[in-house]
Order: C-alpha cells, then structure tokens, then sequence
C-alpha cells in the first residue's frame, strides 16, 4: 500500500522563474560589460603615424609624434551599444519580476 501524501514535494514554480530571470540577468550583464571593454579598448588603441605637412604643435612641445585611432569610431559604437543593452537587459529583468509577482498574487 503507497501513501501519495509522502511524495517528495515539487519545486514551487515561482522560484524557478525569479532563477530564471536572475540568470538571465547576470548572464547578460556580463556580456555586456565584456562588449563594453572591448569598445573601449578598441576605441582608445592607437598607431603612431607620420604627420600631415603643416601639424600644428603648441609652443612647449616636447613630443613630436602623431597618433591614429584606427578603430576608433568602430569602438566606440560597440562600447555604447554595449552599455545600452545592460540598460536593456536590467530593465527588461526588473519588469519580468514585478510581472511574476504581480501574476503569483491572489
């Protein structure tokens, strides 16, 4: 004879979900400050490059070098669509539990 009541109980499925949207949460968070390192590292790389005739360098200059930013603008998008999509991912995180909680309630 098997007793049903000692059946081992089930997770409540609302923790699950809140695990859910917290890893979702810190999984993205993470790639996106990964992208946004890499934006700025890519943007503030430099080359030293020869000077254009006619350079300007102010009266005092000791140094005499040029510099390019070959990717700078190409590192600076992913760095700044890096930081808006954290933003995203954040608020996106924050409406799902306050839409699981307002959902658990009676």
């Amino acid at each position: 004879m098997t007793d049903e009541s000692s059946a081992p109980p089930q997770p409540a499925p609302m923790r699950s979900r809140d695990d859910l949207v917290w890893w979702s949460i810190v999984v993205g968070s993470i790639l996106s400050v990964a992208g946004l390192v890499i934006g700025l590292v890519m943007a503030f790389k430099r080359n030293e490059a020869e000077c254009a005739d006619g350079t300007y360098f102010p009266e005092g200059t000791t140094d005499f070098r040029c510099f390019v930013h070959p990717q700078g603008l190409e590192g600076s998008a992913i760095a700044v669509i890096s930081l808006m999509l954290g933003i995203l991912i954040v608020l996106t995180g924050a409406i799902a539990k306050a839409t699981f909680a307002s959902a658990d309630r009676p």
